[in-house]
């Protein structure tokens, strides 16, 4: 095992694993309380390395044992035919253009919060994507060299930020607050829990990086994929503590007007700005990351080779989708959730059941084979479906979150 590459591995698992996501997660799951989250978080962490898992078998039986690389639309058409590899390829590209039309949204409400605070006066909600924008596009623009150096000083920004929050924020932390359970409330945290967990894009890379070396590659995504999730705990630990779930400002009240959970701490400058920064640092971290991988992933699918050109599809659906349908921030991580329960969830199991039962898809090389028969593969595609239609449902206002309990009178 190359400890050095398996550490590079694992590192770059959990940095696809960390996203903006984080930051409404207490917003959602503070409602259902913070023990009941913890089960959440795990239980879907061991649905997702498992899923992860399957991409690996996939990967080392149509790649030869990892020495060619591949990526999951490629693996699709192999396993799928062309209708897997269009709506593997329209998954993404859907994906991708809602993750960063969400950082957009929440990355301007972070920046207009804090303006309103100390100027009296917030940015319209045009306005919202712009700043995250101009500040973060050059860099794509440029190319992956710029944005991954930008990346690097943002990250260690974030590091500092984040131990800078839990001093501040710690004396506002009242232990009995994580007491809260309310199991009815279960259901609306599923969608941006997952999100939390989508990092099985790289995988085929990871596997192909470590050679097709089925011992580091499992202890990469493993460890990998551990670290969002402690990262996940500690910060429902702190937030739960110390912001209450109702009243005035209480995270009900935060998810029902759609502001940040920044605005919680209007009283106390010092972890509301603590706050801040490290949220607008999340968000950067992620929007650079997943802006640059949409660019490249257009130049590669479209054939687009002027760079401004896939500038330019890059970011204007995003602002068309923001500024023509102003969707909640919470609302459009939920979509994104979608399209990861299609692409992360059912896409893994179903490329299996085609590989199993059809063993010419396969150049004779078959290292591995996942945990799970027939019966666990469709179980978890119907499961994933079901997941889908649920959010799908509530967005469409077929099912209402109501959060009347909580609100303030």
């Amino acid at each position: 095992m190359d400890r050095k590459r398996v550490v590079g591995a694992a590192l770059l698992v959990a940095g696809t694993d960390i996203g903006a996501g984080m930051l409404v997660m207490p917003l959602v799951t503070g409602l259902v309380g913070f023990f009941p989250a913890m089960a959440l978080f795990v239980v879907m962490w061991l649905l997702m390395l498992w899923c992860a898992d399957l991409v690996v078998e996939t990967t080392l039986a149509v790649s030869s044992g990892g020495q060619r690389e591949i990526n999951l639309v490629r693996m699709a058409r192999l396993t799928l035919g062309r209708v897997g590899e269009w709506l593997t390829w329209g998954g993404f590209l859907l994906l991708f253009y809602t993750l960063v039309a969400a950082y957009m949204v929440g990355s301007g409400k972070l920046l207009s919060e804090t303006i309103q605070g100390y100027r009296g006066w917030s940015l319209p909600t045009w306005g919202l994507p712009l700043p995250i924008l101009l500040l973060c596009a050059p860099a794509v623009w440029i190319g992956f060299d710029t944005a991954a150096r930008l990346n690097r000083w943002l990250m260690a920004g974030f590091a500092t930020a984040f131990a800078a929050m839990l001093s501040v924020v710690l004396p506002l932390m009242q232990p009995t607050r994580l007491l809260h359970a309310d199991g009815r409330y279960a259901w609306a945290c599923l969608a941006i829990i997952v999100t939390g967990f989508a990092y099985h894009v790289v995988v085929p890379s990871l596997v192909h990086y470590l050679r097709g070396d089925v011992r580091s590659i499992r202890v990469s995504i493993m460890v990998g994929s551990l670290i969002p999730l402690v990262v996940y705990m500690l910060w429902e630990l702190v937030v739960l503590a110390a912001v209450p779930v109702d009243g005035a400002n209480g995270l009900a009240d935060l998810l029902h007007r759609d502001l940040p959970l920044a605005a919680a701490l209007r009283e106390d400058e010092a972890a509301r700005n603590a706050m801040t920064v490290f949220a607008l640092l999340a968000v950067m971290t992620s929007f650079l990351g997943i802006s640059t991988g949409l660019l490249d992933f257009l130049r590669d699918g479209l054939g687009i080779h002027n760079r401004m050109i896939a500038l330019g599809w890059t970011f204007v659906p995003p602002l068309v989708l923001i500024w023509t349908s102003r969707s909640a921030f919470v609302t459009i991580l939920e979509y994104g959730g979608i399209f990861v329960a299609l692409l992360h969830g059912i896409l893994p199991p179903a490329m299996v059941l085609a590989l199993r039962s059809n063993k010419t898809l396969t150049d004779g090389c078959r290292p591995y084979h996942a945990w799970g028969g027939r019966g666990v593969m469709i179980t978890a595609v119907v499961a994933f479906a079901c997941f889908i239609a649920l959010v799908l449902a509530k967005n469409v206002g077929w099912f209402v979150l109501d959060l009347s309990p909580y609100l303030p009178t």
